[in-house]
């Protein structure tokens, strides 16, 4: 009981974790899954199909690159913008800094799908056609402030 007591906060990480880990271990077993129709609801019978031609579904490579040099792109974005804005909020003192701060923190308390909706509403009420830009642009944003508080 001692032993327990001493890792009790060690087990509930674990436990945490586990559970949290539950839908991706649901979405690979399923991902052996044949279903009769197109919907993967309940297991049918076990086959290697999705995993013998994974850009076998048109659009998934091109999304999976897509994706992925947004994600580049956007770090290597934020990381340079939010290292300059740290700087400068960090080393000197202006009018409206206090202000500044608390625009910085604010995405960082905002759920991402109410700055994602938001930001769709700016692009839409701007007339910018919503795209790969303005998706880009986004995560720059929501990056932003996680870089500038870091460092």
């Amino acid at each position: 009981m001692r032993w327990v007591r001493g890792h009790l906060v060690g087990i509930a990480g674990l436990l945490v974790l586990c559970y949290l880990l539950i839908p991706n271990i649901v979405v690979i077993v399923f991902s052996f899954n044949k279903p009769r129709g197109n919907y993967n609801y309940q297991w049918e019978r076990f086959s290697v199909d999705a995993w013998t031609n994974p850009c076998g579904t048109p659009g998934i490579c091109d999304s999976l690159g897509l994706s992925l040099r947004i994600g580049f792109i956007a770090t290597v974005v934020s990381t340079l913008l939010g290292t300059m804005v740290a700087f400068a909020v960090g080393r000197h003192r202006f009018r409206g800094r206090a202000s500044t701060n608390l625009l910085i923190f604010l995405p960082m308390a905002t759920p991402e799908v109410v700055m994602g909706s938001s930001l769709l509403t700016l692009f839409i009420a701007m007339g910018i056609a919503p795209g790969t830009i303005t998706i880009l642009i986004a995560h720059i944003l929501f990056c932003l402030s996680f870089v500038v508080v870091t460092i």
